[in-house]
């Protein structure tokens, strides 16, 4: 995504930021001012592999999904370390930053692009 896409009467229209709800900004705000203390501000943006962050946030997901709200380290949710994560993925992705380590397809045993 480009951050504007063209409408069907040609017009661009400018990606609406408002409509992120503010929970999950906060939220990730949060957990990246944790972060902060423990290895330092903005650290994410020097690249990471890209499976140990896929990694991390799968962790998170099934702690939650277990039933365990909150990663006891930083007492936050598990849901906004996960959003965290998804960001630095987004982000690694858009800046071709970090090292994509991702398995191939055919290790995967996928035959189409999805």
């Amino acid at each position: 995504m480009s951050g504007s896409e063209t409408t069907r009467e040609g017009a661009v229209e400018k990606p609406r930021i408002e409509l992120i709800p503010p929970e999950v900004i906060f939220a990730m705000a949060e957990v990246l001012t944790f972060g902060a203390g423990e290895h330092g501000e903005r650290d994410w943006e020097n690249g990471k592999s890209w499976s140990k962050v896929f990694g991390s946030l799968m962790r998170h997901l099934w702690a939650w999904w277990r039933g365990e709200d909150k990663d006891p380290q930083s007492g936050r949710s598990h849901l906004w370390h996960a959003a965290a994560r998804i960001a630095f993925l987004i982000a690694y992705e858009q800046r071709r930053n970090g090292t994509d380590d991702r398995p191939s397809r055919a290790r995967l045993g996928l035959r189409h692009d999805t």
